[in-house]
């Protein structure tokens, strides 16, 4: 729809109050934008056309959809915490009439959030965090002051945490635990078993059918992340399964594989090479 605020195609049918009033006055969400196209055609004074057509939806929205303004009491909401190359970076949905945000951080589940990074965060809704050590962190956003209403806590480790851990030393059955205690259970499928690996067992993958599953939430958090596996190949170069039916399976064992948050330094590379059993 055209946003042309001399007049153009768009701007005179009344489309706008419904969509701001239920975001803003029903869901408490700020929508900037949507109000600014709003205020231009409202309101809907009719007149506009060659004839009595430009009078059908005369004061329509402003009699039908307009609602009386929210308190400023809403908080900010759907926060979300991505580490990405050292920083976490936090984004979130503004809330109704808040003129500005403020950013806080604790190390316990529930608060205290003792240290305030940002606060008079108006547009974009963003923030980068880099002033913190690797560990567990916990974030909270704030509508217009420290003691506004508060969105809800969201959490992320820094550093190069271990996120998941596939041992592959079961004996039998179709799941492998995660070493990692995250509880990412990955799930085999297909012509698979366990056998004799480089470190303990392996999981052997038929180069056919057989591939591991893993859990679709395992990387949500990570903007950036190594993968590192012992990993033997009997006839082609496939880890696992592709996600084209076509393309051909593993034939070959999988062993002691790993995700971490991030890139590994030059020693822990060597740190993974030089194990053993």
């Amino acid at each position: 729809m055209c946003l042309d605020p001399s007049g153009g195609p768009g701007t005179n049918r009344p489309t706008w109050g419904c969509i701001y009033h239920h975001y803003v006055n029903v869901k408490g969400l700020a929508a900037p934008f949507t109000g600014k196209q709003l205020a231009l055609q409202s309101p809907e004074i009719g007149g506009q056309g060659c004839c009595s057509g430009g009078y059908d939806q005369l004061g329509f929205e402003s009699l039908t959809c307009a609602l009386d303004p929210i308190s400023s009491g809403a908080a900010p909401s759907c926060l979300t915490a991505v580490f990405l190359n050292g920083k976490v970076l936090l984004s979130w949905w503004g809330s109704a009439y808040a003129t500005s945000y403020v950013v806080q951080r604790g190390t316990a589940s529930g608060g205290p959030y003792n240290t305030t990074l940002a606060s008079g965060i108006t547009d974009p809704r963003s923030y980068e965090d880099s002033s913190m050590s690797a560990g567990t962190y916990y974030y909270i956003v704030r509508a217009n002051s420290t003691s506004g209403p508060a969105s809800s806590q969201v959490s992320i480790t820094t550093g190069n945490p271990l996120i998941a851990y596939y041992k592959f030393d079961e004996t039998s059955g179709t799941s492998a635990s995660d070493s990692s205690g995250n509880g990412y259970t990955a799930t085999l499928s297909g012509s698979t078993s366990f056998v004799s690996g480089r470190i303990n067992n392996g999981v052997k993958l038929d180069g056919s059918s057989g591939y591991v599953s893993l859990p679709t939430t395992l990387l949500n958090q990570l903007g950036d992340f190594t993968i590192a596996a012992w990993v033997y190949v009997s006839t082609q170069y496939w880890i696992g399964r592709y996600q084209y039916s076509g393309d051909a399976y593993l034939n070959g064992i999988v062993d002691d594989f790993r995700i971490y948050a991030g890139c590994l330094s030059a020693s822990l590379v060597q740190s993974l090479v030089s194990m053993s059993g």
